[in-house]
Parts: structure tokens; sequence; C-alpha cells
């Protein structure tokens, strides 16, 4: 999503669209003590926006100064996105680190800021934590990429012929892979004190290739020493070995990182990620490196012991490190069985969690889930039937690495399909409403449901708005709250009209409340009525009732609203009349009131003197002096062309008027 930014004099705003459409979209978010009136669409601008302009201009409008984000880059050159008069203001730099807590927080993101004050001191909180949120998300995708780069090595050493050759190339390609490297080679120890190139990718000279001893060399040192060795610039390191240096200069080598790997066969050897360009070469990419050559060591150990339990024909496709919790996964996924996933994950080490649209869980009876942030997160599904995986480790060294592709997949599937299925029983369930009987793309010969016999209460639900329709992730997110707090009602889907019908009665306060929670969680507005059984209603009749006075609504009122039907008031005998009846009926009697200053005052005080009949109770509900009370009157008077409100059909044509303009004005 991108959003539109308006250049004003060199320099960036925030267009009135991006507010409108963000606050709208993050209706309901945990933003507290904002003293910016914008603090919510622009923390979502900085954690959400793909535009780094626009985080800058984002940060630059909550801070209320000039920014400079250094942003740090796996195997590249770090970012930095600033303001632009940054460099040129003459303002002392303020420095924040913005993950204090790293391994190596001089190579983590930091946030700079120039004339900050007193104002954007007290936006800074928002901005970090934003930022933060951020460089959180992109560790997460990264960590991602990371298992299933491992997984796929080891589909592939699988599949091939374990031979060294094929260990070499599979390094050199997944790690170029993971890092995006322009040049990536490795090189194997074939005697004790000498070390050669065996297979590279990005090399341009077809000749490439060095024996260098053990010990000598970056190369040689990082063979002999078993430790990681980062080359900022080679051309300054005091490490280079004269032997290769005209070779590395030749294919434009200057900076990268050298880590030592090992193999359960007894191969060992170094692997070389570089660049063709110098830069500080962070730390974090070579112990990335490490981890990444530890787990080609876990995955072929995993690899070799599946090619002797099973052969190459296997239509295994997971990577083997536990080929039974791989074959229960794919048990989960041809039974749809919720406790056979839970089981599965569970002896891997890990809780886990899946929610639908609504951030409500679909797992029956999950039980209770730590209270600390998951581990790993992920969206899964297909449109219409899509939701998030949460992962939490329930120890520290957890076996489930290897598995997580095949873990993701299943939870995806089981999320579409159970939502599928239960989609289907609501629409069966539905067809006898007459409102969807037209749709018979999704009809199914011979399922018709009849309409319940056995009912208490119905109650309805609608949109207002433009966008009304119940979809169906939308529709089953309703059902579970539904059932949740009335455990006798059951959904009915009808288009833009959701149907509760419930067996035996329930408190009235449990459909406003539920209302609200509806409205939250779906961002939308809505108005619910509710109906009790009359003495031989039909539940189609009392549903033909509703629809007609939920319509009349919705056409006069924009928001949303809990009401019921069961006690006919004058509210509901003025709603049903139409709008344009209404307002010329207001016209006629109340209009040149309506039209001049101070209308308010005098229609508040003309109906509450003709709902009271007494001057005294007028003042008295209105907090006025009772002289204030005549001369309002006098003037409504005189306004209208009256002389008195003496007539008896004057009072009640008025009063009705004023209280029909007070609806209007007051819906709910």
């Amino acid at each position: 999503m991108s959003f539109p930014i308006v250049v004003m004099n060199n320099r960036c705003r925030i267009s009135d669209e991006v507010i409108h459409v963000v606050r709208s979209g993050t209706e309901g978010g945990h933003i507290s003590n904002a003293s910016h009136p914008l603090t919510l669409p622009l923390v979502w601008l900085v954690q959400n926006h793909q535009d780094w302009p626009t985080v800058v201009t984002a940060l630059e409008t909550g801070l209320e100064a000039l920014v400079r984000i250094g942003w740090p880059l796996p195997f590249h050159p770090p970012e930095v996105h600033e303001s632009l008069s940054y460099a040129s203001s003459p303002a002392p730099a303020r420095r924040i680190p913005l993950m204090p807590e790293a391994l190596y927080p001089s190579y983590a993101p930091t946030l700079f800021v120039k004339g900050l004050g007193p104002g954007g001191n007290s936006w800074l909180v928002h901005a970090v934590a934003a930022l933060r949120h951020r460089w959180q998300t992109e560790q997460k995708q990264r960590e991602e990429t990371f298992v299933n780069l491992l997984n796929e090595m080891g589909i592939h050493l699988y599949l091939a012929q374990s031979r060294p050759e094929d260990i070499f190339a599979a390094l050199v390609y997944y790690a170029q892979r993971l890092t995006q490297a322009p040049v990536v080679y490795t090189a194997v120890r074939r005697k004790s004190d000498i070390i050669e190139t065996v297979s590279n990718r990005g090399i341009s000279n077809p000749g490439f290739g060095f024996h260098l001893k053990v010990g000598r060399g970056v190369g040689g040192t990082v063979s002999k020493t078993h430790e990681s060795v980062v080359i900022p610039d080679y051309r300054r390191s005091a490490m280079r070995d004269a032997t290769v240096t005209r070779m590395i200069d030749d294919e434009g080598i200057l900076s990268g990182a050298i880590v030592p790997w090992a193999m359960p066969t007894g191969l060992e050897g170094v692997l070389y990620v570089t660049h063709r360009q110098a830069y500080p070469v962070s730390p974090t990419d070579a112990l990335l490196l490490e981890r990444f050559v530890g787990g080609i060591k876990d995955v072929y150990q995993s690899s070799e012991k599946a090619k002797s339990q099973h052969p190459r024909s296997s239509r295994f496709v997971f990577l083997p490190e536990d080929l039974q919790l791989a074959e229960r996964l794919k048990n989960v996924r041809n039974t749809l069985s919720w406790s056979v996933f839970r089981d599965t994950v569970e002896a891997l080490g890990i809780r886990t969690d899946i929610t639908d649209m609504w951030n409500l869980s679909v797992f029956p009876e999950r039980g209770e889930l730590p209270p600390r942030p998951p581990n790993f997160e992920a969206s899964i599904g297909c449109f219409p039937y899509e939701g998030t995986f949460r992962v939490w480790h329930k120890t520290e060294t957890p076996s489930f690495n290897r598995l997580w592709p095949a873990i993701r997949e299943t939870a995806s599937w089981l999320l579409s399909e159970n939502q599928s299925q239960e989609w289907d029983q609501v629409y069966r369930r539905s067809s006898w409403i007459p409102g969807i009987r037209g749709r018979t793309s999704e009809r199914q010969p011979g399922r018709d449901e009849q309409e319940p016999q056995l009912w208490d209460e119905l109650v309805g639900m609608k949109r207002t708005g433009s966008n009304t329709e119940w979809s169906r992730s939308d529709t089953l997110s309703v059902q579970k709250l539904v059932t949740g707090a009335c455990a006798g009602a059951e959904v009915y889907w009808d288009g833009s009209f959701l149907w509760l019908v419930v067996r035996g009665q329930k408190p009235c306060e449990t459909w406003p409340r539920l209302r609200q929670e509806i409205s939250r969680l779906s961002a939308a507005e809505l108005i619910m009525m509710s109906l009790s059984r009359q003495s031989g209603q039909s539940v189609r009749q009392a549903l033909d009732h509703m629809r007609v006075k939920m319509l009349e609504w919705t056409r006069t009122h924009s928001d949303g609203t809990y009401r019921t039907l069961d006690s006919y008031q004058l509210a509901d005998l003025l709603i049903s009349v139409d709008k344009t009846s209404r307002e010329q009926f207001m016209e006629h009697w109340i209009g040149p009131l309506v039209r001049g200053q101070g209308s308010q005052g005098l229609i508040d005080t003309l109906y509450t003197y003709l709902s009271t009949g007494s001057v005294q109770k007028t003042a008295s509900a209105l907090f006025l002096h009772q002289n204030t009370v005549r001369y309002r009157l006098r003037k409504t008077c005189e306004i209208l062309g009256l002389a008195s409100l003496e007539k008896t059909s004057d009072r009640e044509n008025l009063w009705l008027a004023s209280r029909l303009w007070m609806m209007a004005q007051h819906p709910k």
C-alpha cells in the first residue's frame, strides 16, 4: 500500500488522505500518552510504510525536528535516510540507539535528531518504539528466510549423491542466496597444512583458484584458529597473503566475512562471502554465517539418516530431520485433526496458536498461551480465509527449525479447510432464508434446511456505510463471538444481514455489549435489533419485520446502535416514516425556527415546555431562569407567526416536529 505525499517548499507533509486511511485502518491501536494529534497515523507509517522518504517525513512531523536514520542491512552497506536539510543544519545532533540491548549496538539501527524541542521530545518515545517494531519485523522475516533456505538445502542434499562436490556446490549456492553477495567461494582443507578453493559463484575469472598454507592469509588464519574474520577493506588488511593478492585484486574483491565450516564426514574448510566495494562489515554478518554453516552440518546429518532409512523414490518432500513427525504433519492435512497437529508441534518443544483476521483463535480448547510475545509470527491461509500463525518456544533449543516450513504450510491448510467447512455449514443452515434463495451458484441441491421452529429471541445485525456485505471470514468470526456469549444461539447469513436465532431467554444487556465488540473488531458501525417471540409468530415473520425496521434505520442514520423491538415506542413509529415526509413535516411547523440563529436553545425550550406543560419544570430541566424560558417561548411564537401556544393542535404538531428534529440531531 502506498500513500500520497504532498510536497511543499522542498519539504513534505502527510496528506489528509493518509490521515483518513490510517486512522480508519488502525482503529483501536494501542497508542497511549500521545501528545501529537496525529500520533496513531504517524506511528503506523513509521512501522509499515515501504517508502523511506515517507517514514522520514512521518518522523519529522511527529518530532518536529530534522532526522537521520542509520539502518544496517545484512551483508550490504548500511542505508542512511535523512531529512533534506539535515546535513546542512548547524544544530547539534542527538544520537539515540534503537537496539541498545543488541550484541553489537554500534552495528544496530540508530536515530539521529537535530533541533528537538519540548513538543517533539514528548513524542520521541513513539518514534523509537515504531522504529524498533520495524526493525524487529524485518528480523523475523530474515529469520524465516534463513530457516527456509536450510530446509531447501536439506532437500537438496537428500536428493543428491553425497559426494563432496555436491556439498561444496550447495554450500556456496545457498550462502549466496542468503547473503545476496556478489562473490561467494569456499576452500577446503585437503591436507593437514593446505587449503584450496573448490567452488565459487560470481567469480569472473575461469582460472580463479589458490592453494594457501594454513595459518597464512585470511583463509589460512581462519582455518587454523576456527574463528571468523570480517574484512572492511582488504587492501588495508594486515592478513592478506602476497600469493593471492593479485588474484583478489583482479576480481575487485574489497571486503567480506570469512567463516570456518566442518562436516561430520571429516571435511572442513572456509567460506568467503565478499563484495566488490569496501564497507564496514558487521560482526553480526559473521554470526549469521556461523549459524548458517552450523545448520548445514545438522541438515547434512538429517539427510544422510533419511537416505539410510528410505529410498530416494520416497514421497517425502519435507526436510527429514524427524520422519515420523513429518509423516504426522501429512496426516494432519489428510484428517484435518487439530488434536494431532497440537500434539505433533508440542513434541517439537513449541506452543502454537492460529487466529483469524479478527485475531480470534480457531483452535478449539487451545488452553493457556504464554504471556510473552511469540518467537515467530507469520501470515497464513488464502483469501477469504486468512489468519496468523504464532509460535512460542517451550525450550531454549527447540528442534522445530528444520520443519518450520512444513509446520507453517500445515497450519495454513488447517485454517483454510476448517474455515471453508464451517462456512458451508453456515450457508446450508441459512438456505431457508428467502433473501439468499436466488444465490444458486452456492446452493447444493437437496441440502436446503427448514426454518427453525424452536426459538425465543431473534437478533439481527447489519453494517452501516458503504461496505455492508458480511464476508465469509467476518461471518465465522461473529459466530465465534456469538456462541461464546450465548450457548443457545445460531448464526444465519443473509448477505448484508446476520441473524441470531436464540433458544432460551437471554438478558438484553448481552446484545449491546456484543454489538460493541463486533464493531470494534470489524472496524465498522453496526446496527443490532432484537425481538422476543410473540405468540404464534414464526421466525420468518419476525425476520421480515426486523429487516424492514433495520433498513429504515440505516436509510436515516449513519451510525450504529442497539435497539429492541419488544416495546413498540413512538420512536419506532417515527422511524418507520420515510425521511422525506419527516423533513417536510418539520419544515412546515418549525422551518423558520430551525433556520434562525440560536435554533438549538429555542427548540430545546419549546420541546421541554410542550412535554412538561410547565414553565417552572422547563426552567429546572434546562437550568434556566423562568423569565428566560418565558422570553424564549415568546420569541418562538414571533418567529413561527403564532399568537400563543394555547391551541391543542398547534401544541401537538409543534411537539412532534421538535421531537423529529431532536431525533435527527441525536439519533441514539
